[in-house]
């Protein structure tokens, strides 16, 4: 079992460093034949109280296939003294589940007893046992466990920690510790006289059991609720995830995104998009491009691409962008120590004062059109795009054939 409570740890010099705890059994197995006289013999020890289940994964629901199951599983408990003892007849052991049905108490016969808890029904969305856990507390009352270091069966100044109890609940996000929403188990707490007061009252600080004999540590109290809680998973098989998110930029054809090397997708519009096939809670996705879309060219850059699957992924997002190409060319004829001034599209002025290659600076989008012309000519020359090489659409490559003659 889990070690849910916090130890007080008692000094020498009977001073004594104090930690907030809550309880649960320290313990997975009794021994026998301990030493020392023991001031509470009979009484349930805390570090002697264990719940344990017959089946730590029932198969209530089927994530797989969404099937609910309705199913029963034994829970025992078993119960010692401070002496690990184990303790035989007579002792009411209470149960709290928080999803489910468990029947409310048993009665120990030769150191245990067992209960039967049961799932009914499926879990409300969003209530108990949705998360796929439920936890079961059993408590019952007896005496805070400590450690006895001196082995004389009694808490005293030469015992090193105890087990400072708060009272019992329902640990449903399985902490440890009590949190808001965790359900309240309200017990007589601490022997007084006020009953249930509809609050979770944490540990006191000091050791409530028979016997104690230390000078700063022992309660008035010889007894308290103790408790132990066992949580089980409900769901067996694996779930599935989609795998999607968005596509933006796009304006071509023949977009075709992959995932894990297949499950082909075209992507025909900007938008949402989802994988046809899910892939299993713990593995493993990988979305790329298979096919760049075209007419108008375009390069498709996928941004979280790939990771690992707990729940369904929509944030694989495709930004598509259109290739840009140069437009480029040679300028023959024109008289030495002058110069030519060409544009492109009306803009992007270029000034040449040799003949030779020229590039102009902004490229051009796959599919758009270009239209070199003669801006300003030299002082003694006339320049003009020759053989209907000016103009034209770009075409997924860069233009070099703009020829532009001076005469």
């Amino acid at each position: 079992m889990n070690n849910r409570f916090i130890k007080i740890l008692a000094l020498a010099s009977s001073s004594a460093l104090f930690l907030s705890g809550c309880g649960s059994s320290s313990n997975s197995a009794f021994q026998s034949g301990a030493s020392g006289t023991d001031a509470n013999s009979g009484t349930i020890s805390q570090k002697n109280f264990s719940i344990l289940t017959a089946d730590v994964a029932p198969a209530v629901i089927d994530i797989s296939t969404g099937i609910f199951t309705k199913t029963d599983v034994e829970l025992t408990v078993f119960i010692g003294d401070r002496n690990n003892q184990t303790l035989t007849d007579s002792h009411t052991i209470n149960f709290v589940a928080e999803y489910g049905l468990v029947e409310p108490n048993c009665v120990t016969k030769d150191g245990s007893c067992s209960v039967t808890w049961s799932a009914i029904k499926r879990p409300d969305p969003g209530g108990p046992g949705d998360d796929g856990r439920v936890t079961i507390t059993a408590f019952t009352t007896g005496e805070e466990g400590f450690t006895d270091t001196n082995g004389n069966g009694v808490y005293d100044d030469g015992d090193a920690a105890f087990d400072d109890l708060d009272e019992p609940f329902v640990d449903a996000n399985e902490d440890n510790v009590f949190n808001v929403g965790d359900t309240i188990i309200d017990v007589k707490s601490s022997g007084d006289s006020t009953g249930k007061n509809q609050v979770h009252d944490f540990a006191d600080g000091f050791f409530n059991g028979g016997g104690c004999k230390h000078s700063s540590l022992c309660s008035s109290n010889k007894s308290i609720t103790i408790f132990d809680s066992v949580s089980m998973s409900l769901v067996s098989g694996t779930a599935s995830r989609t795998i999607g998110g968005t596509v933006t930029g796009l304006l071509g054809v023949d977009l075709i995104l992959q995932n894990n090397g297949g499950d082909d997708l075209p992507i025909t519009v900007n938008g949402n998009y989802t994988f046809a096939t899910p892939v299993e809670d713990g593995m493993t996705y990988n979305v790329t491009v298979l096919s760049e879309p075209n007419t108008p060219n375009q390069t498709c850059t996928v941004v979280n691409k790939t990771g690992s699957v707990s729940a369904n992924v929509t944030n694989v997002n495709v930004t598509c962008s259109t290739n840009t190409f140069t437009i480029a060319g040679n300028v023959t004829g024109l008289p030495g120590g002058e110069t030519l001034t060409l544009q492109n599209n009306g803009g992007d002025n270029l000034v040449i004062n040799a003949n030779g290659a020229f590039i102009f600076a902004t490229p051009i989008a796959d599919g758009a059109t270009y239209n070199v012309t003669v801006l300003t000519d030299p002082a003694t020359a006339t320049c003009t795009p020759s053989g209907g090489t000016g103009a034209g659409t770009v075409s997924n490559a860069d233009v070099t054939n703009v020829t532009i003659g001076c005469i």
